[in-house]
């Protein structure tokens, strides 16, 4: 989404720019090899969560291998998914508005209200929503807290699935957690993706002590998304990560997949002042990484800035 910079110290002493996201993409290529033996063969590798397809070794693709033929048509597919995601859902974005921006979003009630980044809609003419069911629909900024990056909308719609909230603010060093998102990755994502990650404590810098630092692989996108337990319960919502290269330029040490996240201390604290109806819950058996996601996904939404 939009780049949303703060400043961070590093070991006390040196402070470092933090975007909100970094884009980042991986471009697989084939060499021949130095003995002048045939390489093996490249295969057309399709990666049915993320709905693209690469080329790819053959013993290194993890999804279907396709015809070309298919492929061709996986392709045309998604490309006409993304201009369906880049065209006005309503008469209520007037027709010379442009998409320029794309962050995540989750219904933390019935009534279709929304929690995101405050950055993440700063400045839209419009908000869009896009749910999993296959809702297009513009949603309202209820109301913002920039100190905290918080913002509430609201969708007239019925949320299909709302997130439940862990009902302690305990932050344990090294708890694993999954983000839930729409991580850019050199494309507009069409399905919400998960990344897994652990705790790294609380953040130091943040205000009242209300957010964490978190170990994972943030990108463009995944602003406004929420941060899950092993129980699947949010214990936070992901705003920002390191800039590694402003970091090295500092300090000279390379520090990568840092992300930054606020905390449920706070973000329940926003909810309850605008008297939003939320579920919390407590620990209970942990779920697998594939129920966590199943679940997610019910109540992530993307959201859109169009000016």
């Amino acid at each position: 989404m939009i780049d949303h910079w703060t400043m961070r110290s590093v070991k006390g002493a040196a402070a470092a720019l933090v975007c909100a996201v970094a884009v980042g993409s991986a471009v697989a290529q084939q060499t021949p090899s130095s003995n002048g033996a045939n390489p093996p063969p490249v295969v057309h590798c399709y990666d049915p969560e993320r709905e693209t397809v690469t080329l790819q070794l053959v013993g290194k693709c993890q999804g279907r291998i396709v015809s070309e033929e298919e492929a061709e048509r996986i392709k045309a597919r998604r490309v006409e998914r993304v201009q369906r995601v880049l065209q006005p859902p309503t008469a209520n974005v007037p027709p010379n508005h442009k998409l320029t921006g794309v962050g995540t979003g989750f219904f933390v009630a019935m009534d279709g209200k929304l929690l995101t980044n405050e950055h993440v809609v700063s400045g839209c003419a419009v908000v869009t929503i896009d749910t999993t069911i296959g809702s297009k629909i513009t949603a309202e900024v209820v109301a913002t807290d920039v100190v905290h990056d918080l913002a509430l909308l609201h969708a007239q719609i019925a949320a299909p699935s709302i997130a439940v909230f862990h009902d302690a603010a305990n932050i344990q060093v090294g708890r694993p957690i999954t983000l839930i998102g729409y991580p850019n990755q050199g494309l507009t994502p069409i399905v919400p993706l998960s990344t897994n990650g652990s705790l790294l404590g609380f953040d130091l810098k943040s205000p009242e002590l209300s957010g964490f630092v978190l170990k994972a692989d943030v990108r463009r996108g995944n602003s406004g998304g929420p941060v899950l337990d092993a129980d699947g319960l949010v214990i936070g919502v992901i705003h920002s990560k390191v800039d590694t290269v402003k970091i090295y330029e500092i300090t000279k040490k390379f520090v990568e997949n840092v992300g930054f996240a606020v905390s449920n201390l706070m973000i329940l604290r926003f909810l309850d002042t605008y008297q939003v109806k939320y579920q919390t819950g407590v620990s209970g058996d942990a779920l697998t990484d594939e129920q966590i996601v199943a679940l997610a996904r019910l109540y992530v939404v993307r959201v859109g800035c169009w000016k």
